[in-house]
C-alpha cells in the first residue's frame, strides 16, 4: 500500500505523479491512498479576541471544506489522468502527526511526500532522523520539484 500526501501544493501532485509512474507502474497490485491533512477549526485562529461570532466559524469551516474539496479532487484527477485507482482519506489534526497516524493505521508499506525542501516536509526530515516520530517505521521518499531546475530529486528517509 502506497501513502501519497497531498496538499495545494504543485510539489505534492508532482510527488503523487512520481509514485505513480515510479511505484505503482512496477507493483501493479499497488494500492494508492491519497491523504490530505486538514487542521481542526478552532478558536485559536481568532487569538485575542473575547468573542468569536458563531458565524465567523462557520464560514472558517466552510472555506475550509471547499479547499480540502478542490485539493481531493485534484490529486484525483492526476490518478485518472494516470489511469490509477485511488483511494482519498482526509485526516484531521497536525499534519505531520496525523499523516504518520494514517500510515500505521492503514499498515501502509511506502509513504510518499512532495517537498520544496520547506515547512513541514523539512521539520519531517529532522524529525525523523532523530528518530521522532517513533512510531512511523516506514519507508519514506521525499521528491523534490526544483522550479530552477528540469531534474527532480528524491530521496528516502
Amino acid at each position: 500500500k502506497v501513502v501519497v500526501a497531498v496538499d495545494a501544493s504543485e510539489e505534492s501532485l508532482h510527488a503523487l505523479s512520481w509514485a505513480l509512474d515510479h511505484v505503482v507502474r512496477l507493483h501493479p497490485g499497488a494500492s494508492v491512498v491519497v491523504v490530505h491533512a486538514q487542521h481542526r477549526v478552532d478558536r485559536s485562529a481568532y487569538a485575542g479576541l473575547a468573542y468569536v461570532p458563531p458565524t465567523a466559524m462557520d464560514a472558517m469551516r466552510r472555506t475550509q471544506a471547499e479547499n480540502t474539496r478542490k485539493v481531493v479532487s485534484r490529486a484525483l484527477d492526476v490518478c485518472k489522468q494516470k489511469q490509477a485507482s485511488a483511494t482519498a482519506v482526509l485526516v484531521v489534526g497536525d499534519a505531520k502527526e496525523a499523516i504518520c497516524q494514517a500510515v500505521e493505521d492503514m499498515r501502509a508499506d511506502l509513504l510518499v511526500l512532495g517537498s520544496r525542501g520547506l515547512g513541514m516536509v523539512r521539520r519531517y526530515v529532522r524529525a525523523h532522523r532523530h528518530g521522532l516520530p517513533h512510531r512511523s517505521n516506514k519507508s519514506t521518499v521525499f521528491v523534490t520539484l526544483c522550479s530552477w531546475c528540469v531534474a527532480e530529486r528524491c530521496w528516502a528517509a
